[in-house]
Formats: C-alpha cells, sequence, structure tokens
C-alpha cells in the first residue's frame, strides 16, 4: 500500500525523532501502527518489538501478537498474547483469547481452540465471535450438542449472524435433523446469498444435496 503525502510526512517525522530519541516507546509504537496499517508488517514488527522491549505496555503486546499473526509467526504470536493474558486486562484479555482462537483454528488444533474461547466466555464477555468459536470447535471434535449450544449462544447476540446459521445447518446435518438444518441454511442464505455456492459444494452438507427441498433453496432467486 503507497502511503498518502501526509502519512509519508508522519513516518520521516517519527523516524528523525526516534533518531533523536531511540529510546522513547511511544515513538516507535507510533511508526510501527502506521507501517502495520500500510501493511508493511516486518517493519511494524522492528519498531513494536522495540516498544515492547523499552515498555511491554499490553496494547503495544497485543499488537505484536497481531503483526506476528500477519508475518505467518504463529507461536511468537501465542507467546506474546499469553503475556497480555498474565496481566489480566480483560478488555484486552479478551481480544487476545479470540486471536488467539482464530489461530488455533487454522491450525486446526480445535482442542485449544475451544479452551481459549471458553475462558473468554468465563470472563464474562457476550462478545458473538467466542460464542461461535466456541461452537465451530465443538463441532469439529465431533461434541455436535454443545457446538449447537454455542452457535445459538451467538445467535442470542447477533440473531442475523450468518455464519452461526450456517454452521447450526451443518450440526443439524451431522445430528441427521435434516429439515432442522434446511431451516437454518435458508435463514443464512437470505442474509448472505454467497452461501448459496459454498453450500452446494460443502461435503458436511452432503446428506441434503439430493433433498427437493435443498435444490429448492438453491434455485430460488428470491433468496440471497
Amino acid at each position: 500500500m503507497i502511503p498518502s503525502q501526509q502519512t509519508a510526512k508522519e513516518i520521516d517525522f517519527l523516524i528523525s525523532s526516534i533518531e533523536k530519541n531511540p529510546d522513547n516507546p511511544t515513538l516507535h509504537f507510533d511508526l510501527a501502527t502506521i507501517y502495520f496499517e500500510l501493511e508493511e508488517f516486518t517493519k511494524a514488527l522492528t519498531h513494536y518489538e522495540q516498544s515492547s522491549l523499552l515498555d511491554p505496555f499490553s496494547e503495544t503486546l497485543t499488537n505484536l501478537a497481531l503483526t506476528y499473526l500477519a508475518l505467518d509467526q504463529k507461536e511468537k504470536a501465542v507467546e506474546t498474547a499469553m503475556r497480555v493474558i498474565v496481566k489480566g486486562l480483560e478488555g484486552v484479555v479478551v481480544n487476545v483469547l479470540i486471536n488467539l482462537s482464530y489461530i488455533f483454528y487454522h491450525d486446526e488444533n480445535y482442542e485449544k481452540m475451544a479452551e481459549l474461547a471458553l475462558e473468554g466466555i468465563a470472563r464474562g464477555k457476550r462478545d458473538v465471535l467466542l460464542h461461535y468459536y466456541a461452537g465451530v470447535a465443538f463441532y469439529h471434535i465431533n461434541q455436535y450438542d454443545k457446538a449447537e449450544e454455542y452457535l445459538k449462544n451467538a445467535l442470542k447476540i447477533k440473531e442475523a449472524y450468518s455464519p452461526a446459521l450456517y454452521d447450526l445447518a451443518c450440526v443439524y446435518t451431522k445430528k441427521g435433523e435434516k429439515e432442522e438444518a434446511m431451516d437454518y441454511l435458508r435463514k443464512a442464505i437470505v442474509i448472505d446469498g454467497s452461501l448459496k455456492e459454498q453450500a452446494e459444494k460443502d461435503t458436511d452438507l452432503s446428506p441434503l444435496h439430493e433433498e427437493e427441498r435443498f435444490k429448492e433453496i438453491i434455485d430460488d432467486p428470491s433468496i440471497g
């Protein structure tokens, strides 16, 4: 991403200021944040790391963890995020747990994903993503009743949350409750029409593919 003229001036100012005062953590943090927004993650990492060495403030560590994640350095992301959790700052901790859950989802470590999501929920945060991630994790470890519980919790927080609706269709398909599955699938597609194509290819929904009602949902131009 090419920085605007104003952003380029801000970068030059901060670089100049760091040369004069290299031990100022705020200057490194501000420069790193600009680089992160420009998706220049390697440069962002250099200055977030320096800022965290000078002053390991929770926001610095959180952004550092996200930068490691952007650079696909998952172990360092987890290690850094855990340092934030130890500090026990609730708002920051919940955001870190959400991001850690996402990391473990992509690593296909669903047991750890469930553990982290539940830890966030236990802290009293009514966050749709935490409940959704817990549901997704339990789905992948074949605990369909728990998956159903947490996906429905996500819908209590955000009624029109299409990912939870879609995944409930998958849960009910696994449980052999095809009509219930298609009810949720229809609701998901009404909100997000792009899910039609996904549903046609999704092997988790393959028991529905030959059902007449499934075909009607997919072929109905008024849905999605």
